[in-house]
């Protein structure tokens, strides 16, 4: 992830996306990366096919 997040650097980005688990977020703030916001993925319900 740190060479990863170097590389964009070089190229000029100066944000980035990062969605993850609880586990995760531990993870990448140890890295340097900071929380923004919550993010909510979510589709429409499956709705049973009828015979």
């Amino acid at each position: 992830m740190r060479a990863l997040s170097e590389t964009y650097v070089s190229h000029g980005a100066r944000t980035d996306l990062l969605i993850a688990t609880e586990e995760g977020q531990r993870l990448y703030s140890s890295l340097g990366w900071h929380h923004e916001a919550d993010v909510l993925i979510a589709r429409e319900p499956v709705v049973p096919s009828t015979w």
